[in-house]
């Protein structure tokens, strides 16, 4: 038996209960903070956490509430801003023939993270989900950068609480992707959406 992914899945099981509650979602008890959560975790269990986000936000959404769970692949946003820009195949053709210095060079000046934030935010009614959950974030590194798109969020989405699921670990002020040591952590402040030392 794998105790990370037994572990994983406690934490997994866990969401639910506290994504639906009113306290969760009427941000009670952060004080003034943004209800900016995180929700990390080992990059070898990707499909095991995708899985579950999806059968999770369809579970959520089964009622026919105007207000819903919005859930955002960050992966699947990029891909629908390069087809609308006409861009995806000559991105796909650059990744063939250019190094990842290169490619990094041509995403700041195709993909900012200002740009991609107003298209998720043209693309989606944020205020008016109950919460909103990002994924695909390991998908898109290095192009795009979880903390910055959570700084850019930050104007957009009100009270509305949001939870970004890292492929990495969070350490409550770092984002370190994939858990490589000697990766640098960027800083971010959000809260741990459920912390496997509160189990």
């Amino acid at each position: 038996m794998d105790t990370k992914l037994e572990l994983l899945k406690t934490r997994l099981n866990r969401i639910r209960d506290k994504i639906s509650s009113p306290a969760f979602l009427s941000n009670e008890g952060i004080g003034n903070e943004i209800g900016f959560y995180i929700f990390d975790y080992s990059p070898q269990f990707e499909i095991t956490v995708r899985e579950h986000i999806e059968m999770l936000v369809a579970g959520l959404n089964r009622t026919q509430n105007d207000s819903q769970y919005l859930n955002i692949n960050l992966f699947s946003l990029v891909i629908e801003y390069l087809k609308k820009r006409e861009l995806l195949e000559e991105v796909i053709a650059l990744e063939k023939s250019a190094d990842t210095k290169e490619l990094l060079a041509a995403f700041d000046d195709i993909l900012s993270s200002d740009t991609l934030c107003e298209f998720l935010v043209q693309s989606n009614d944020l205020r008016a989900a109950k919460a909103i959950l990002i994924s695909g974030v390991g998908s898109c590194w290095p192009f795009v950068r979880a903390h910055t798109i959570l700084n850019n969020l930050q104007n957009y989405v009100g009270k509305t609480p949001v939870i970004l699921f890292y492929p990495g670990q969070y350490t409550g002020q770092d984002l370190k992707p994939f858990g490589i040591p000697n990766l640098k952590g960027n800083y971010y402040r959000a809260f741990p959406l459920i912390d496997e030392r509160s189990l």
